[in-house]
């Protein structure tokens, strides 16, 4: 990649995002908890000689955070359990780190090469004293939520990327266009960022960018060619659904709400969905779990949580969150709580 991507030109001496500074200490602690806040709580040891110098500049918008750390010392970060719900796209900006997540390890050295890190894997990194990243990251319900409305389509399962970045023209145009975004909120201070219309444009280019670019197991879904429309019959009971989960709907009750019977629906469903109704208001109702558990606070449960959204059945419950969203309802409280 080219070396200047990530600062619109000015070199790897340049610290990006420097109007948005959120830390600056030579405390561990002290930038472990910062840090933390804004990306995952870790772990972070001294690995080597150097004094901690530790700085993070960040923008955090609804959906995706833009950021740039330092620790100024050789360092080894490592997660306290799997990955949260979210993704992060790590880009080296100076120095050499090395990242493992799960099995899969890769060393960094060279400016403006990336890893991408899934919720429900385990993680670590081993930064360079002089290493510094920049780094996106993504809410996870945001991003499968994307991806479904672009392709018109549940996903079927959380989102895999490829762990390291790949070599390519249209990650090298990503990455640059990224630069672009940062150079953006350096020079003018994100004058956009009080206009919601611009931030979630923002966002949602983000989420386009590294769906497009990034190799992951949903890739071919977006190549393929769009299918036909679906009837109204169908936008009308997937409309229901998402306005009332809450409500106890049967295939009966949308059917009738559709103006068909419940054999035509059910048929329509498979064919231009690819499930059955009652699958797809399962889909929206783990959202809703999913995003009460990542904003939850203090004395919220699981349990409580699944049976407001009508899950009666714990264990079921429990294996369709997790292949929906790669991690237990546990680690979502956990991670957002």
């Amino acid at each position: 990649m080219a070396s200047d991507e990530l600062t619109g030109g000015r070199g790897p001496g340049t610290e990006p995002l420097s109007r948005h500074v959120v830390l600056a200490s030579a405390d561990l602690d002290e930038a472990r908890r910062g840090i933390g806040n804004v990306f995952v709580p870790h772990r972070v040891d001294v690995a080597g000689p150097g004094a901690v110098a530790a700085r993070l500049h960040a923008v955090v918008l609804d959906r995706v955070t833009f950021a740039y750390s330092r620790y100024g010392a050789p360092v080894e970060i490592g997660g306290l359990g799997a990955m949260g719900p979210c993704y992060h796209l790590n880009l080296l900006h100076r120095g050499a780190v090395r990242s493992w997540r799960g099995r899969d390890e890769v060393d960094q050295s060279r400016r403006g090469q990336g890893v991408v890190f899934t919720p429900g894997e385990g993680w670590r990194m081993s930064w360079g004293g002089d290493c510094a990243q920049v780094a996106v990251r993504i809410d996870q319900q945001a991003l499968q939520s994307h991806f479904e409305r672009t392709v018109g389509r549940p996903s079927g399962g959380p989102i895999a990327f490829r762990f390291a970045l790949a070599e390519s023209p249209a990650v090298r145009s990503f990455v640059s266009l990224l630069g672009s975004l940062v150079t953006e909120l350096d020079t003018t201070a994100g004058s956009w960022l009080s206009s919601r219309l611009m931030v979630a444009q923002v966002e949602d280019f983000v989420m386009s960018g590294l769906l497009a670019a990034q190799p992951h197991n949903l890739s071919d879904v977006l190549t393929a060619p769009p299918g036909p429309s679906r009837p109204r019959h169908v936008r009308r009971a997937m409309d229901l659904m998402a306005e009332r989960p809450d409500d106890p709907l049967t295939t009966t009750d949308l059917a009738a709400a559709a103006g068909v019977s419940v054999r035509t629906l059910q048929a329509a469903f498979h064919s231009h969905v690819g499930m059955s109704p009652m699958e797809f208001l399962r889909d929206v109702r783990l959202e809703r779990v999913h995003r009460e558990l990542a904003d939850a606070g203090g004395g919220t449960t699981v349990t409580a949580v699944a049976l407001r959204w009508g899950f009666g059945h714990l264990g079921r419950f429990a294996v369709a969150y997790r292949r929906k969203y790669g991690c237990s309802p546990s680690d979502t409280l956990r991670s957002g709580g």
